[in-house]
């Protein structure tokens, strides 16, 4: 590894060297303990493992018992080492490798000088060689199995198939083959028991009209099919007969249709794009919407189409990347379109009036470009607020207020969150003097903010009620009986929609969805983990009903309830129930508060 040895003229000092390992595991791993899922959480696990290899180049280089030329070869050979073996590494591992592995490389290194102390220094070199390169030459054998928000992880060996190698090679079976087409009809117009978009017809995440029996243990959701589905985060959508969501399918995006009744596929709209991030996943993020015998699609890396949703071919495409210049987002583009009247509407990122896009809906062609946001993964949601309707936009600088015909901004309440990302869904409430309140949940250690609309003459004004200590990172809320009920971090909770006081904060469920069946005043909880609860609307405490598990792995996709059918996927799997409908809430009974082992209590959290 270097020139020529010469004898220790005295010995090293390791002390400084685990010193410097302890205080990188210290900055990488405490703020994660603290303040989970914040911006002092992500700079620390970016810049603690840089930090500290630098403090450890910084002391090896100031042995001066040997000769720079000594300490300066033996430095580049571990880099160089290091370099290569973690671009040989899997995908799935480089981000780890910095996080965490470069930490435990510097650690071994330390502690395989400490133990050598007695050894000649050509053998002890090596050995601290192979201490540090070690690490990186064992992820050379294995892969990320599973990550999930709080970037908790597990490792399986690298030639182990992966839930997408299993599903392309279902796709030469029989059963993946497309069925006719010709058999299928779709209203022009939803009917009310459809899901014609992201998080239902107003985007708010609630189900009217239905009620099923909650007696799971007598009448269980009756499991209609279960399928393997490519990755994606997508959620569906529902009209008639056909179930519509976006999976990854090797090298291709694809906007796939399904039978709802057999899971069988219908038809496959393909378009070369892959998009994959070492904590975000692989695949599509947005959800298709459909209005009027189509389907309006945006996939990760920009593309936006419209589809015939009975056929499954493309009569056009506009690429956010190419024809606008938009960048491309750190976590994909996930922003699904929004049809109002003759456009369609997405987030763009450009910023300097590129933040928010139009496209007229029978051609593809630019209508207008507008909106101050450069990034964000929330979607265009309509409001009427003053009679008037409005598209709101959710971005990192604020929330903003665009008039649909032609873009022109209409008011911002700005809450700049600087390079942080924001991904849910505004909540908007109507209030008596005909203005909105508008709830803006922010991960990050942000919290949520209420921010009330009103027209004041000719002049939109808005006003900052309150920033509560409700963190939502990319999970949303719904409201009932004037309370607030979704994630706080990765627990669920109940706050006072007028004051943001914590009601209560129990049930770490991790980062999942949550969907309101109004009639029945239940939510319909998925946990990050696969678990479909079903929770009381009770603002004094948490109450669960029932509980089965639905998918096994990381599951943050929105559930959706449709034609008395429920239907969940994740990255892997995508499974439908059929529910016991009823036409009353009389077999409803509180169950029992939870065990310890199973919620966490908070209080004044």
């Amino acid at each position: 590894m270097s020139d020529v040895e010469i004898p220790e003229r005295k010995p090293i000092r390791v002390w400084p060297a685990l010193v410097i390992a302890v205080l990188t595991w210290a900055v990488v791993l405490i703020p994660g303990w603290v303040v989970p899922l914040t911006f002092i959480h992500f700079v620390s696990m970016q810049l603690g493992p840089v930090v500290g290899a630098l403090a450890m180049t910084i002391w090896w280089l100031n042995q001066r018992q040997f000769p720079r030329r000594t300490r300066w070869i033996s430095w580049l050979v571990a880099i160089v080492s290091m370099v290569v073996l973690m671009g040989m590494s899997h995908s799935s591992l480089r981000v780890l490798l910095t996080v965490y592995g470069l930490p435990t490389a510097l650690t071994t290194l330390a502690v395989a000088l400490l133990l050598t102390r007695g050894v000649a220094w050509p053998s002890r070199r090596l050995i601290a060689w192979f201490g540090f390169i070690g690490v990186f030459l064992a992820a050379l054998f294995v892969r990320v199995g599973k990550i999930d928000a709080a970037f908790a992880f597990t490792l399986v060996p690298r030639w182990t198939p992966t839930a997408e190698d299993n599903f392309l090679a279902s796709l030469d079976s029989d059963d993946g083959s497309p069925s006719e087409t010709s058999g299928y009809s779709l209203p022009q117009t939803p009917a009310a028991y459809d899901w014609p978009a992201f998080r239902g017809p107003l985007r708010n995440g609630i189900v009217e009209g239905v009620s099923f029996s909650v007696d799971w243990n007598a009448q269980p959701p009756a499991e209609l099919w279960r399928r393997t589905v490519g990755p994606a985060w997508s959620s569906f959508c529902v009209v008639g007969p056909l179930l519509f969501t976006q999976e990854q399918r090797g090298e291709d995006e694809a906007v796939v249709a399904y039978d709802v009744e057999t899971g069988q596929p219908v038809w496959t709209c393909l378009n070369e794009g892959r998009f994959e991030a070492a904590m975000g996943g692989i695949g599509p993020r947005a959800t298709p919407t459909y209005d009027e015998g189509a389907l309006y699609v945006m996939g990760s890396n920009g593309l936006v189409q419209r589809i015939d949703a009975i056929t499954g071919e493309s009569s056009w495409k506009y690429d956010l990347v190419e024809q606008l210049e938009a960048p491309l987002p750190a976590w994909g583009f996930a922003s699904s379109p929004l049809v109002v009247d003759e456009f369609v509407i997405v987030f763009a990122g450009g910023g300097e009036d590129k933040g928010v896009v139009a496209l007229n809906r029978t051609d593809g062609t630019l209508a207008w470009s507008s909106g101050v946001g450069s990034h964000g993964y929330a979607s265009a949601q309509l409001a009427t607020i003053g009679d008037q309707d409005q598209v709101l936009m959710v971005s990192n600088v604020g929330v903003e207020s665009l008039e649909a015909g032609s873009g022109e901004s209409l008011w911002l309440h700005e809450w700049d969150i600087g390079q942080m990302a924001r991904t849910t869904q505004p909540l908007i409430l109507s209030r008596d003097d005909g203005g909105a309140s508008i709830y803006l949940g922010t991960g990050y250690g942000n919290g949520t903010m209420r921010v009330d609309v009103r027209r004041d003459d000719s002049q939109w004004v808005t006003e900052e009620q309150w920033i509560a200590n409700l963190k939502p990172y990319f999970n949303d809320m719904v409201h009932a009986q004037g309370h607030l009920f979704g994630f706080d971090g990765a627990i669920f909770m109940a706050a006072d929609a007028e004051t943001g006081e914590k009601a209560w904060k129990r049930g770490r469920y991790g980062h999942g969805q949550v969907l309101l069946v109004a009639d029945m005043e239940t939510m319909l909880v998925i946990t990050e983990d696969g678990d479909l609860l079903l929770v009381d609307v009770n603002v004094d405490r948490l109450n669960e009903i029932a509980r089965i598990k639905a998918v096994e792995g990381v599951t943050w996709n929105h559930p959706v309830i449709a034609g008395g059918r429920l239907f969940i996927r994740n990255a892997d799997t995508m499974v439908a129930y059929d529910l016991p409908l009823l036409d009353d809430r009389s077999d409803i009974v509180p169950a029992e508060a939870p065990g310890d082992a199973e919620v966490l209590d908070i209080e004044g959290a």
